[in-house]
Formats: C-alpha cells, sequence, structure tokens
C-alpha cells in the first residue's frame, strides 16, 4: 500500500473529515497533488524541474467547473485507498507527457482529467450509486457488465451526464486497458487505431505500473528505464521518447546502480537461453486451444518476452560471445550497458515464471478443453521451463510462432 493511500485521515487526500468539506474542489486537487511530490523526492525534483507548478494549480482549479465529477472523485479515493496515489500520478504524468509533445492546451486539459477519474468505477459502484444513477442497482443495462473490464465504458456513461464536459475525455478513458498490439479491452484496438492522448494515458499506466512491480523504491526510474527505452523502440515511439524526457533528470548522473558480476550475466544469459524454447513451443501448442482468460493472457505474456528478445537481443550468441570476452576493467567502463542487460533479463525472468504459473493454472482446469496429450505435453514444457537444456538457434523461430 502507498504511502498516499494509508493517509486517509488527511484533511487534503483522505477526504472523511468536515475540514475537507470545506475546500474547495481545486484546493482540494492542489493539495492532492502537493502530498504526493513532499511523499516521492523523486517526483518533486522532476516537477520542480519543468517549472510547471502555476500551470498545474490552473488545471486544478479548473475542475470546479465539475462538481459532480470532483464528488465521484473524492468518493473513489474514500473508498478505495489505493486509487489517489495513481490516479494523481497519471493525470501529473499526462500533463507533462502532453507538454513535451506539444499538444494543445485543451488536449492537455483533456489528458489531466482522463487520468483523475479513468478508474473510479475500477473496483465496484457502490461508493458512487448516490451520486448518479447510472451506478445504480436499477440500472439494468450496466447489470450484465459488472465486472472489472467494463469499467472504461461506465466512467463514459457517466461522464456523459456531466454538463460542458469536453467530449475529448470520454474515448481517451474508454481506451486506457487498451494494448498496441491488440490484446486489451474493451474493444482490442491497435497502435493504428489510438490517439496521440490516447496513447499518453495508456503510457501513464504503464509507467506506474512499472514503478510499483516488487521495487524496494516506489518511481526507482533508474530500474526501469531500459524497459522504456525498449518499449520506446517498438510502439507508441514518439510517446515513449516522451517519457524519457520527462524522467531524465531523475536518472542521469546516476552512478550507485548495482551491477552483478560479468559471469553472473553470462550464466543467466545462457540459462533463459536454455529455457525459451519451451516457452515458444508452449505458446505454440497455445494457439490450438480455445480463447479462455488464461489461454488470452499466457499468449499476451509469451508474445511481450517475444518482443524483448527479438528487439534487444539479449539471448543472442553475438552478446554471449561479447560478456565472454570483457574483462574487468572494461566491465566497468560498460557499466550502464551492463546494468541495463541485467534488468532486462530480470525482465524476462519475471515473463517466464509469469508465463509457468498462467501454464500450470492451465493445465490444472481440468474444464479446459484440450486432449491429454496436449495436456501431458503442456505440463511438461512447463516443467522443463525450469530445466537446464540444450542451447538453441533464436533463427529458428518466427514472429508466427508467437502470434498465431
Amino acid at each position: 500500500m502507498s504511502s498516499l493511500s494509508v493517509n486517509n485521515n488527511h484533511p487534503e487526500l483522505g477526504g472523511q473529515t468536515a475540514p475537507t468539506d470545506k475546500l474547495n474542489h481545486g484546493e482540494f486537487l492542489f493539495n492532492g497533488f502537493s502530498e504526493l511530490f513532499n511523499t516521492y523526492d523523486v517526483l518533486a525534483e522532476i516537477h520542480r524541474g519543468f517549472g510547471n507548478d502555476q500551470k498545474l494549480r490552473i488545471l486544478c482549479y479548473q475542475l470546479s467547473e465539475y462538481p459532480s465529477l470532483m464528488d465521484a472523485f473524492k468518493a473513489a479515493a474514500e473508498s478505495h485507498p489505493d486509487f489517489i496515489e495513481k490516479a494523481l500520478f497519471c493525470s501529473w504524468f499526462c500533463f507533462l507527457i502532453a507538454g513535451q509533445l506539444k499538444l494543445p492546451v485543451s488536449a492537455t486539459k483533456d489528458l489531466f482529467i482522463a487520468g483523475l477519474v479513468q478508474d473510479i468505477a475500477a473496483s465496484g459502484r457502490a461508493h458512487l450509486k448516490k451520486l448518479s444513477p447510472i451506478f445504480s442497482d436499477e440500472a439494468g443495462s450496466l447489470n450484465s457488465e459488472a465486472n472489472d473490464d467494463n469499467h472504461p465504458v461506465i466512467t463514459g456513461r457517466f461522464l456523459d451526464t456531466i454538463p460542458r464536459l469536453s467530449p475529448g475525455i470520454k474515448p481517451i478513458i474508454r481506451t486506457h486497458h487498451e494494448r498496441f498490439d491488440g490484446s486489451g479491452f474493451p474493444d482490442g484496438k491497435v497502435e493504428q487505431g489510438l490517439s496521440t492522448a490516447q496513447q499518453i494515458l495508456i503510457v501513464s499506466n504503464e509507467v506506474s505500473d512499472l514503478c510499483h512491480r516488487g521495487v524496494e523504491q516506489n518511481y526507482n526510474f533508474v530500474s526501469i528505464l531500459p524497459i522504456l527505452k525498449l518499449n520506446a523502440s517498438v510502439y507508441f515511439r514518439p510517446v515513449f521518447s516522451a517519457v524519457i524526457n520527462v524522467i531524465r533528470p531523475s536518472v542521469s548522473g546516476t552512478t550507485n546502480r548495482s551491477v552483478r558480476n560479468t559471469a553472473s550475466i553470462i550464466e543467466s544469459q545462457r540459462q533463459l537461453n536454455k529455457r525459451w524454447p519451451h516457452v515458444l513451443t508452449a505458446t505454440s501448442e497455445l494457439a490450438l486451444l480455445n480463447e479462455t482468460l488464461v489461454v488470452i493472457t499466457s499468449k499476451q505474456i509469451a508474445r511481450r518476452a517475444w518482443m524483448l528478445v527479438t528487439t534487444a537481443g539479449i539471448l543472442s550468441d553475438a552478446l554471449d560471445q561479447w560478456l565472454s570476452t570483457l574483462g574487468e576493467d572494461q566491465a566497468q567502463q560498460e557499466n550502464d550497458v551492463l546494468f541495463e542487460l541485467t534488468v532486462l533479463l530480470d525482465e524476462l525472468e519475471a515473463m517466464i515464471v509469469s508465463f509457468q504459473t498462467h501454464l500450470e493454472t492451465l493445465t490444472n482446469d481440468t474444464e479446459v478443453k484440450m486432449s491429454d496429450t496436449q495436456r501431458s505435453l503442456l505440463i511438461d514444457l512447463s516443467y522443463s521451463m525450469g530445466e537446464l537444456l540444450e542451447t538453441f538457434d533464436l533463427d529458428e523461430f518466427t514472429i508466427l510462432n508467437m502470434c498465431d
């Protein structure tokens, strides 16, 4: 749980005490951002570097134009403690990316609002029922859409009820769970079908998730920079390039990067090289099964892992040979490269472990239709992902193995 999320008694953040009710919506929001920056020095450093405090204050106070929207925001913050930090971060980060890309003021405001309210219905609607009939039990059109995957659609219907709200906000929120390859929801859009503004909110969410995923320090941008660079070379390129420019002040000149010794990196690369063919074979088998949630998720994990392997070349023989020739002095000179390689190898390791876990769930589910031969093969492949086997030739495998 974040430092902000546990601070529900803070008058500016929790929204549960009498003083909060006396604050206007703009002051409530701006105090929330101030608390975010006070909590995380790295975010405060970035914010100060861009000198956007007055612009941020203006945007916050402009939201007083939409009291019902702010009431929904406060209700979500009170009901779900983890909501507010992500909402504030995504809103602020969208604002910074929009500035880097020189988007119009109107588009920047749309993104700012979209980042704040994108998840107001993500964890149910009980906290919102008193605010709008859209969220009531009697709204029969929503009863069949109670799962979290439909919250962008439900939020969009709520936005339709707010007077004078920009029509550009709804499509941005609707697509914030879409992915560049069409594997997201609710519409399965691909990169070419997503506007720059839509891509910005998607990427802001990705950055937020990366910053809170199994790391000792939240918003450790140094640790996720290699992944952002990789993404910038593959999809949403202008947006990810803007992200790198935004966080650059917090990562430049960093010298305290923890890097494993070269022998350890080589061993990690070789072990992953031996486990990788089982992921490819299992993914080919998954293409033969019905599209259940576990199958879809497993294929998504495998597709992203394939992107990492083929784009970054982290399992190539050439990289192995280069690592093997590095002396101690050379390794120190290549410290930044080795750090990025370590991060990417760890990322692939995490992907394979996640893929293996989903595969085990799939094979243990007797309701999933597959032949005994298929089930036995997938069980063997899942088990073998943890074993050391012979090396293989990456050229044997093509994108068709991953996407069919």
